[in-house]
């Protein structure tokens, strides 16, 4: 135990040399999904967009959380800029189909300069694996990225949703009784949140937000965060797909 508290220490040291930033004590990460087919109904969403996208959630952000700061976290990075205009064509279209730039919600480059750095920076500290081997500055991005999509596959709201035997009706308006049923039984938990905006006259669902611990496993928590304007669901969802 004491051999691990020094290293722990002297790897926050030796980082605090770099970077002027303290050490990142994450306390679990909360995953922001978007739902293409509510967002690009409200919003528009070009053809050019659309042709990457499907009937499936993609990641937004996945952000750190501290309950000392008890609020998440924001961290200035030694990695700089996003790099992402220097990824080639088949990498940028994995970012297009799994964590697009939608409109009306930040873009990739932001989420990384808000959240991702601070990913980066707990990642270095206490999971070495999450950053070795080919992936060097700035590749480092691409890995804050490929766990996000990594963690909204998992998750896979969709696949809970239109399961076989699921009481859920998608491109029609469902009780939240039902939503919420379909989820809770694929995840295994009952503390998360849905987003919803007035479309048409309905609430439609427009992003789902859960937790993991550091571990990867899905939690329960506390998925607010203070810049938050809430836009609760109703009683009455709409799920809607795709032509």
């Amino acid at each position: 135990m004491r051999t691990f508290a020094l290293v722990t220490i002297l790897g926050c040291l030796s980082l605090l040399s770099i970077t002027q930033v303290g050490c990142v004590d994450a306390d679990y990460f909360v995953l922001d999904m978007l739902y293409p087919p509510s967002v690009c109904a409200i919003s528009h969403c070009d053809d050019r967009m659309k042709k990457h996208l499907s009937n499936n959630f993609v990641a937004h952000s996945l952000i750190v959380i501290s309950s000392s700061q008890q609020a998440e976290m924001r961290c200035p990075s030694p990695y700089g800029k996003y790099k992402g205009d220097s990824w080639g064509p088949t990498y940028k279209k994995t970012l297009n189909m799994y964590w697009p730039n939608l409109p009306n919600f930040s873009k990739r480059s932001q989420t990384w300069e808000d959240y991702g750095t601070c990913w980066l920076e707990w990642a270095q500290q206490y999971s070495q694996d999450e950053v070795s081997g080919a992936y060097t500055p700035p590749g480092f991005q691409e890995k804050y990225f490929d766990r996000g999509i990594l963690l909204s596959n998992i998750a896979n709201p969709m696949g809970a949703l239109s399961a076989t035997g699921s009481p859920v009706q998608l491109n029609a308006e469902n009780d939240v009784t039902l939503i919420d049923a379909a989820l809770q039984k694929k995840w295994g938990i009952s503390r998360y949140h849905l987003f919803c905006q007035k479309y048409a006259g309905s609430d439609y669902l427009t992003r789902v937000r859960l937790c993991f611990d550091t571990r990867y496993n899905l939690i329960n928590c506390n998925v607010m965060l203070k810049q938050d304007t809430r836009k609760a669901c109703g009683q009455k969802i709409t799920i809607p797909l795709f032509p």
